[in-house]
Formats: structure tokens, C-alpha cells, sequence
């Protein structure tokens, strides 16, 4: 039996190096989950502002059922205008992490 961990080890080691104070790099990394899930992370405005989009295959049909709002509720002020290609983006800006590393 194959166990896959819910999160992207890649993803998830990219921005914990990113959150726990690196320097800054220009990032573009395209990543594909399973099921069809492709995210994009980049840096196109500024090193200390992360773009995080992401494309799933039956976006549409979650939203039918709620997902959008789910996705305000969980990162409203991080939220903007999807990239071309994908279906939803965020951005996190480095300079504005809250002090808490809970939060």
C-alpha cells in the first residue's frame, strides 16, 4: 500500500525556508500533485512577495459547492486575482509575516 502525505514536501520545504527568515530569491517552480493538481510559485513582482497559484482540474464544480467561500474564509487578505492558467492565487508577502509562527 502507498501512503501520500496530504501536504507537497516540495512546496512545504520551499516556503518554510522562505517563512523562518532566508534571504530572498526569485522563485518559479511549477509543481504537480497527484490527481491533476498543478501549483505554481514564483516571485514576479519582488523577491519577498510569493505568488502561490493553483490549478485543479475540477475547480468549477467545488466552487458549485462552497469551496470558494471556504477559500475567502481561510485566506481572505492573501487572495488575488487568479494568475492566467490557474484558478486561484495568493500572495504572502515576506516583509508582513506575523511575529507568531503559529499565526
Amino acid at each position: 500500500m502507498l501512503l501520500l502525505d496530504y501536504q507537497n514536501v516540495l512546496i512545504q520545504t520551499l516556503l518554510t525556508e522562505r517563512f523562518s527568515g532566508a534571504p530572498p530569491v526569485s522563485i518559479d517552480q511549477v509543481v504537480s500533485d497527484f490527481d491533476g493538481v498543478t501549483f505554481h510559485l514564483s516571485t514576479p513582482e519582488s523577491k519577498s512577495r510569493i505568488l502561490i497559484s493553483i490549478s485543479v482540474k475540477c475547480f468549477s464544480e467545488l466552487v458549485q459547492y462552497g469551496a470558494q467561500q471556504v477559500l475567502e474564509r481561510e485566506y481572505g487578505p492573501y487572495i488575488v486575482a487568479p494568475e492566467s492558467g490557474y484558478d486561484f492565487s495568493i500572495v504572502v508577502d515576506l516583509d508582513s509575516l506575523p511575529e507568531e509562527k503559529g499565526q
